[in-house]
């Protein structure tokens, strides 16, 4: 049994080269690899022993990644994490300061305004509509996508009427 944790171990180093993984993601992979149940929760086990699998590691830098490239609410995040096996109490306990920290940058402002340079012919209430079904798309609560569509909308007002129509 111990040659088998030891290629099980093995095995999920090579997975781990190539990405990060979650302790439910790693655990499928094995299983997925023919090993067996007991095999598989044994190496798991060694594996976050020597630190090499640690959910919370995992969602922090997951999030902040996600957060800074390609920004999705909190709703989102949750999902995909949940989805990842990461559990909820400590999937709460580190969304919550880095989310408030992405807010109050003004990240949804910010990507608001990436977003209304794509959409240079719309404008109005068209405009308005398709930002906020992009940001809540992305899964930013109600709330948030309104408020990032005023602000958004309002700088593109602001920059439509700095040349008047001569």
């Amino acid at each position: 049994m111990e040659a088998k944790v030891e290629e099980a171990v093995e095995q999920a180093l090579r997975f781990l080269r190539y990405s990060d993984r979650t302790i439910h993601e790693m655990k499928g992979k094995l299983r997925a690899k023919g090993f067996s149940d007991n095999i598989v929760d044994t190496a798991a086990r060694k594996l976050i022993r020597l630190g090499l699998l640690d959910d919370r590691k995992y969602a922090e830098k997951w999030i902040r990644g996600r957060l800074r490239s390609r920004p999705i609410g909190r709703r989102l995040i949750d999902q995909k994490l949940r989805l990842k096996g990461i559990h909820p109490e400590v999937l709460a306990e580190i969304l919550d300061p880095l989310y408030r920290e992405f807010v109050e940058s003004r990240g949804i402002e910010k990507l608001a305004c990436r977003q209304v340079m794509k959409y240079k012919s719309v404008e109005g209430l068209k405009l308005r509509k398709k930002l906020f079904d992009f940001l809540f798309r992305r899964g930013f609560g109600y709330d948030e996508c309104v408020s990032a569509v005023a602000h958004a909308a309002s700088g593109k007002e602001d920059e439509d009427s700095e040349f008047p129509d001569e």
